[in-house]
């Protein structure tokens, strides 16, 4: 991350010295506009075409000092021959302002061709010596910098690669491994809910995440424990209907009895009302025949 971070930085920095390396054309444009509208200062007589070249002059030197403080507070200012560019520069406005323009605006071509020879040339050679040395400068650094973000940007573009090669290499074994985990809990479920099937509600599905598995396992243990409840009350409540049918079988079996009991006892009863009755005949019977006369029991006789 250091390194991608590195890269955008020089990236910005190769951009922003890209733009301070197109500072030196400016300012050497300018500078070649400057002798030029000297020279026609030189060659004009008309007063009004002179005022309208040192407007145009006026407007060249700001723009040209613009470029010259927008490079100098680049880095590339540090180049030594830069400082000797903005000496040689300055020096030669100087004589510019002080001996040449004058000269050309007094029309004095004499004067104007010595100081234009003898003090503009060697300074302009000078300065543009030096301002050649900025370029070549400014083009090494260039080059310098370009190279190190395109090492830096190779290797975080390899740390990129090798990083996302690693996340996915971490995210597929994660996933085997979430992919084990789940097809256990959900054989665990499955296995529960089979011996359910079975009519087995002991049979837990032991699985302690907290995704959808592990809920409807937490669920499936809730239910099967209210099954056990109600089946034992069912169990408990069919223990009692047994008991209580028991009991009624017994009592059952007791009025069997009693009324067996109850049979022989009206059977015993009926017998003795039988033979009390066959005795009532008899002690009838003998008494009739206590009634009949001596020669009929003498004829029965």
């Amino acid at each position: 991350m250091a390194n991608l971070r590195f890269a955008g930085q020089d990236l910005d920095r190769i951009l922003e010295i890209q733009r301070a390396a197109e500072l030196p054309d400016a300012i050497d444009h300018g500078q070649v506009t400057a002798r030029w509208i000297l020279a026609q200062m030189a060659a004009v007589e008309d007063p009004g075409l002179e005022r309208e070249l040192l407007a145009l002059e006026e407007e060249n030197d700001a723009e040209v000092q613009n470029a010259i403080e927008e490079f100098g507070a680049s880095e590339l200012a540090r180049v030594g021959a830069w400082s000797a560019f903005v000496e040689g520069y300055t020096a030669w406005l100087e004589a510019r302002d002080t001996q040449i323009a004058p000269a050309a605006l007094a029309a004095d071509t004499a004067r104007y061709e010595k100081a234009s020879q003898q003090v503009g040339a060697p300074l302009v050679a000078e300065f543009e010596a030096d301002l050649t040395a900025v370029r070549e400068a400014a083009g090494k650094e260039m080059a310098s910098i370009a190279a190190t973000s395109q090492a830096r940007t190779a290797q975080a573009r390899l740390v990129l690669i090798t990083s996302v090669a690693v996340a996915v290499v971490v995210a597929i074994a994660l996933g085997v491994v979430v992919a084990r985990r789940l097809r256990s809990a959900v054989l665990k479920v499955r296995v529960a809910i089979s011996a359910m099937a079975r009519g087995d509600f002991t049979v837990a599905a032991d699985v302690a995440s907290g995704d959808e598995v592990g809920q409807t396992a937490r669920s499936l243990a809730v239910a099967q424990e209210s099954v056990r409840g109600t089946l034992g009350r069912v169990a408990s409540t069919a223990d009692i209907v047994a008991a209580s049918a028991g009991e009624l079988s017994a009592a059952n079996a007791q009025v069997a009895a009693g009324a067996q009991e109850t049979s022989l006892q009206a059977a015993a009863v009926a017998a003795s009302a039988e033979q009390v009755s066959r005795s009532v005949q008899a002690v009838a019977a003998g008494s009739e025949d206590g009634r009949v006369d001596p020669g009929d029991r003498a004829e029965r006789a």
